[in-house]
């Protein structure tokens, strides 16, 4: 989905805004995008409970459930870990958030900058 590639762009902008080294914001962007990936329910169905809470942070719980939504009409339970799905409104109400949120934060990062005064 294209809201995906642009959260993900925000992201990006955010930790490179933040860190503003090239070396530490693609290390620090592997491992966030790797563990909302792990925690998001994609590729391990039972989530330990102590990083259960990531799910709902990861922009990859979200997009899985909106695809599983457009898929199936009523979602098979074999699918789903959760038994309550509704028409999608949180999902895309999660996905706007993120992607307004990634970027006001990098806003944000870029505005405590100090220029150097030539």
């Amino acid at each position: 989905m294209v809201s995906t590639k642009v959260i993900l762009q925000g992201l990006g902008l955010a930790i490179g805004a933040t860190l503003l080294d090239i070396k530490k914001a693609t290390t620090l962007a592997s491992v966030t995008v790797m563990t909302f990936m792990l925690a998001g329910g994609f590729f391990v169905k039972r989530v330990p409970p102590f990083i259960s809470w990531l799910r709902y942070l990861s922009f990859n719980y979200h997009t899985y459930r909106l695809l599983l939504k457009v898929q199936y009409d009523p979602v098979p339970d074999i699918l789903t870990t959760t038994k309550h799905i509704d028409n999608g409104a949180t999902e895309v109400a999660a996905l706007v958030a993120m992607i307004i949120g990634y970027r006001v934060l990098a806003y944000l990062s870029l505005r405590r900058v100090k220029v150097p005064s030539s």
